[in-house]
């Protein structure tokens, strides 16, 4: 009976490590999603200083769930009557210490001999507990040697919009060429690109929202802030043949809605800081005709989530002043 229950729960801790490592969605298995939800309970209510590792935190709660499940599942089976452990020299070892021994060398070693089930039933069993755990422990290597990539990806997708201005009259500048904004056309495709790659990566890993920059380089909300604020200025503030090409802007401003779609719920609303002064924007690029840019809902809800994101970063005080233009 023992061994049925055991076996079970070793079966559902393996199906929660596959389908979160495997499967392509956003959606994780219960253990996972539990580990998830108890880490950001607590972590988030540390100061700021101490959130940069929470989705470190979180991330080894996560694996270490899918091991102890795993181990705790073994011992349960190999406390059976019919497994019989003892010792090399077949004296009974019946002991609950001697099931976790037993249990966790098979599964993450070979172990040393001095312990072994004493029926064929229970060497089954060994054999068993090897087989998931070292299927296991490579589903947890895949995941962490994978969330290691994504975060790299976010940091330098965080980097590239730094680089083309960290506020919206930078980017203004560098992107105007004497007659139009379009020279930055390739360079906000890229970001597209880069930031759709980033949306889904952020679907699959739900804990990167977790790992929290600690440069603001790094920091993804306020650079978005400030470049979504700069499209809007280039796009729609001044006519054509000196506006974004309406291709351009699309790309990149869907790109940065899917990726405030895969952030997680946030538990209040909030007040980003009013949009910049078109006129006073332009400023920066010489007498340019500026036109009235009125703000839409959609533009209004991208601009409160990637404030909402800044701030979740701990950037509150940046984001304030990227789109704010004196």
């Amino acid at each position: 009976m023992l061994i049925v229950l055991g076996a079970s729960v070793a079966v559902a801790v393996l199906a929660d490590a596959v389908f979160t490592v495997i499967h392509a969605t956003e959606h994780k298995g219960p253990i996972a999603r539990t580990m998830l939800r108890i880490g950001r309970a607590g972590v988030h209510r540390l100061p700021r200083r101490l959130r940069t590792a929470a989705g470190i935190v979180i991330t080894f709660m996560i694996v270490l769930s899918w091991t102890l499940g795993l181990w705790l599942a073994w011992t349960i089976a190999l406390l059976d009557p019919s497994i019989a452990i003892q010792t090399a020299r077949g004296v009974p070892a019946p002991d609950l210490l001697d099931a976790i021994y037993v249990a966790g060398f098979a599964i993450f070693t070979l172990g040393t001999g001095d312990l072994e089930a004493g029926t064929q039933v229970g060497r089954l069993v060994t054999v068993a507990a090897s087989a998931t755990g070292l299927f296991t422990v490579t589903l947890e290597v895949t995941y962490l040697v994978s969330l290691t990539s994504a975060i790299s990806h976010e940091r330098s997708t965080a980097r590239q919009a730094y680089a083309l201005g960290h506020d919206v009259s930078t980017i203004l500048r560098r992107a105007w060429d004497g007659e139009s904004f379009r020279p930055i056309e390739p360079y906000l495709q890229e970001v597209a690109r880069d930031l759709s790659t980033l949306a889904e990566r952020h679907r699959l890993f739900p804990v990167l929202h977790d790992v929290l920059p600690n440069e603001r380089r790094m920091a993804l909300g306020p650079s978005l802030l400030a470049l979504s604020d700069a499209c809007e200025v280039m796009a729609h503030a001044v006519g054509q043949p000196a506006a974004l090409r309406t291709l351009s802007y699309e790309q990149v401003t869907e790109a940065m809605d899917a990726v405030l779609r895969g952030l997680p719920r946030r538990e209040r609303e909030v007040s980003p800081p009013a949009a910049p002064d078109t006129a006073a924007a332009l400023a920066v690029v010489g007498e340019v005709p500026a036109r009235t840019v009125q703000e839409t809902d959609v533009v209004a809800a991208r601009r409160r989530g990637l404030f909402a994101l800044a701030m979740e970063e701990g950037w509150r005080d940046a984001a304030y002043e990227v789109v704010r233009v004196s």
